[in-house]
């Protein structure tokens, strides 16, 4: 009994204006059939990942076939002012990108992906739950894996 008034009293607390202010679900992201595509890189962005690190998500747009206009992401590890080696994966997308390794002390920009065309390898993301069992089927999505190659010229609409 005392349990029930004790919660009474929380919900009672609660302000009027809850429903307002519930967060609201973003478009789902895409999920394809895992292929190779042609694509374009239409933007770069960084932000975050869970574990603190900071992240650039290269923005891509599927040109053709039935998946045209999709927009997928890759995400790289990027250290804006350390040292990348070719054991990091945005050092080899940037290399792919750039079509040539970097010069020793170049900075790796992100804008060398944008306005271009590639071949590029779509994957489906494997998101688990904590106890490592894979989450529910409609919860997963597809990313850009990595950069095939880099096609010559912007095919014109």
């Amino acid at each position: 009994m005392r349990r029930d008034l004790k919660n009474r009293r929380l919900k009672r607390d609660l302000p009027a204006s809850v429903e307002n202010e519930a967060p609201i679900a973003e478009q789902p992201r895409p999920r394809i059939p895992a292929s190779e595509y042609d694509a374009i890189c239409y933007k770069t962005e960084t932000g975050r990942s869970w574990g603190g690190r900071t992240n650039i998500y290269i923005l891509f747009r599927i040109i053709g076939g039935s998946q045209d206009g999709t927009e997928l992401f890759m995400a790289c590890t990027y250290h804006p002012k350390g040292k990348l080696s070719q054991r990091y994966k945005y050092y080899v997308q940037w290399t792919l990108a750039k079509g040539a390794p970097p010069k020793k002390g170049e900075r790796l920009s992100p804008k060398v992906f944008c306005g271009k065309m590639y071949r590029v390898l779509v994957r489906d993301t494997q998101i688990r739950h904590s106890n490592g069992k894979l989450m529910a089927d409609c919860l997963q999505y597809s990313v850009v894996d990595s950069i095939i190659e880099t096609q010559t010229g912007i095919p014109m609409s």
